[in-house]
């Protein structure tokens, strides 16, 4: 599901059509159910970012050992975080498709991919376990693989 209206927020009939796009069967009372427990501010919405992250499957052990690595070997202070300047100086952008295919220069994607950490309340540039987890989930749904994944990973960080 794209929020392609930019309203950062899942609304009732928005979920009733995803429900019935993809075939689930709910009446009425059992969508406001649903709807009710994902709308945890009570405000008749859900924060889109929360959709997303109830959807997201598991990622399995493998994967997860894998970022708990790759987190591991970007700590550099005794705070357990990890460094803003640490990560730029620490992942490959040249892995990126759209360098391979010319379509963006490596400063772009890595430009791109700091400031998925540098945004809204995050911008103290640090960079804690939940937040690189959390990033990391998001791609791990979209790999059906855990070896590309892990590839995917081994290949971004020099670790």
């Amino acid at each position: 599901m794209r929020d392609d209206e930019r309203t950062y927020v899942v609304f009732t009939d928005q979920l009733e059509q995803i429900f019935h796009d993809f075939g689930v069967g709910l009446n009425d009372n059992e969508t406001a159910e649903i709807f009710s427990g994902l709308d945890v501010e009570g405000t008749g919405t859900i924060p889109y970012e929360l959709f997303m992250e109830r959807l997201r499957p598991e990622m399995s052990p493998l994967r997860t050992t894998t970022l708990l690595e790759a987190y591991g070997t970007l700590i550099r202070s005794v705070d357990g975080l990890v460094d803003i300047e640490t990560m730029r100086e620490s992942y490959n952008p040249s892995c990126d498709e759209r360098v391979a295919s010319g379509e963006a220069s490596e400063e772009e994607v890595l430009a791109e991919f700091i400031g998925r950490f540098e945004t809204g309340v995050h911008m103290e540039g640090k960079v804690n376990r939940y937040e690189f987890f959390d990033y990391y989930s998001a791609v791990s749904a979209s790999i059906d693989d855990d070896d590309e994944f892990l590839e995917l990973i081994k290949n971004s960080w020099k670790f």
